[in-house]
């Protein structure tokens, strides 16, 4: 049945079908299969709704859904349908007023809840990769910063969660989102991840924060070097977007650190 509903969706994709007739062909496919009503999707998810509740909404749904799994080749095809209707809901979505855009959304944290639930790490992370992605294509890279509170929260074990967070920040930070920035990096340096380069950081929001010109002028730049030099070899991709975004934000200043030649005069 699962398969049947699936080809549907797909084909009304491709034909004459509308991109809604498809969608719903998705959702009841899931539904059906995980065993829930689709009324409890509907009521999950609203435009812009914050992430974070979200994701506690589809964990609320993965907790109570009635299927029991008990061979891995079921939980696979489940994480296999949820992954293709979260990646067709958010291909046949306009930006974030459209309300496709936001099931898309849904069924991606469904995607991470379960595979969390059953003990598929990696499936998670790719689902929060999916969506920030997903987030990127619509023009809605605001909405992705916040896909790092869940790395953090459940994924710093992967190889490039420190890079995905260290972006989050510092695209926050090029947004002149100082809450959210500081909200990361508080959620990173309480937890046992903390790190130099993520210390600085927070330091840096707080006097961005406070306006302190002073600080942005004299001792930014100079901070920041002091500790890049060990990043660059540890974790250079971290380096790379810290260094880079720094290098945008403290433009103003830049006469202030670094030493002028010829170039700055012609």
């Amino acid at each position: 049945m699962l398969e049947c509903r699936l080809a549907l969706a797909r084909l009304l994709y491709i034909s004459a079908g509308t991109r809604a007739e498809s969608a719903n062909q998705y959702t009841l496919a899931v539904c059906q299969y995980l065993g829930i009503h689709e009324g409890t999707i509907a009521d999950a998810h609203a435009k812009r709704t914050p992430l974070l509740t979200i994701s506690q909404n589809a964990s609320d749904i993965v907790t109570a859904i009635p299927r029991k799994f008990g061979k891995q080749e079921d939980i696979s095809q489940a994480v296999d349908a949820l992954g293709e209707a979260a990646n067709a809901l958010l291909a046949f979505s306009t930006g974030d007023d459209d309300s496709l855009a936001w099931r898309g959304v849904l069924f991606c944290l469904l995607l991470h809840a379960f595979a969390l639930d059953k003990g598929d790490k990696v499936a998670a992370y790719g689902a929060i990769d999916q969506l920030a992605l997903g987030f990127e294509s619509l023009g809605m890279s605001h909405f992705g910063h916040e896909c790092a509170m869940l790395v953090i929260e459940h994924h710093m074990w992967n190889h490039d969660a420190f890079a995905n967070v260290a972006s989050a920040v510092i695209g926050s930070l090029l947004d002149n989102d100082l809450v959210r920035a500081k909200r990361l990096l508080e959620a990173l340096n309480m937890s046992h991840y903390a790190q130099p380069w993520s210390r600085y950081m927070a330091e840096f929001v707080a006097k961005r924060t406070m306006l302190d010109s002073a600080w942005m002028r004299q001792d930014a730049w100079a901070k920041w070097i002091e500790i890049s030099s060990m990043l660059e070899k540890d974790d250079p991709d971290v380096f790379a977007v810290i260094n880079d975004g720094l290098d945008c934000i403290l433009s103003p200043y830049k006469w202030c650190y670094k030493p002028m030649s010829l170039e700055d005069f012609e």
